[in-house]
């Protein structure tokens, strides 16, 4: 999936299915894309997302959020987090009837 593809609404998941949607930051201010069994420091994860699909809202224009690392955003769990650009990558739009 390229970035440039994206449309706000448009529903994504991660492309490996060993892999899983994980929250950052002590204010929950970012998500990536990680396998399951990763670790990293602990006092930066907060946890992996049980959600398997997220919701891409737009940039930082769209909805008018001002974080100067970070331009586009998703919906988890009711909340909206920036991404980890590297983590685009490891995603892929959704698609029911895999």
């Amino acid at each position: 999936m390229k970035v440039c593809d994206l449309k706000k609404g448009m529903l994504l998941e991660c492309a490996n299915d060993n892999d899983a949607f994980l929250i950052h930051g002590s204010d929950n201010t970012w998500v990536s894309v990680r396998p399951r069994m990763y670790r990293g420091r602990r006092r930066e994860v907060t946890g992996f997302i049980e959600d398997k699909i997220i919701m891409y809202l737009g940039t930082k224009k769209d909805i008018s959020i001002d974080i100067a690392w970070c331009d586009k955003f998703v919906l988890i769990d009711g909340k909206i987090i920036g991404v980890d650009p590297y983590s685009w990558q490891l995603m892929r739009i959704f698609d029911a009837s895999r």
